[in-house]
């Protein structure tokens, strides 16, 4: 077998090294774009409107239950 020349070690070095750093900007945009995900669903805001008072609430979802209004027709039988 031939012993590769420096020129054909260097391109392959080059290319690993390519792919490499294109490995590391993928990996890094994806967690920036799951940070930003998480960072904005761990801070979403609702408004609710009552009465011409409008008063902020932040969403908890991973908390949240439901809150259930009875139908007062129903108690009243």
């Amino acid at each position: 077998m031939k012993k590769p020349s420096l020129y054909q070690s260097y391109l392959r070095v080059q290319l690993e090294a390519i792919i490499i750093t294109i490995l590391a900007f993928t990996l890094t945009i994806g967690c920036l774009a799951w940070c930003y995900k998480y960072y904005a669903d761990e801070t979403a805001v609702f408004y609710v409107h009552n009465r011409g008072v409008t008063i902020q609430v932040y969403d908890e979802t991973k908390n949240r239950t439901e809150i259930i209004i009875p139908n007062i027709k129903k108690i009243k039988k």
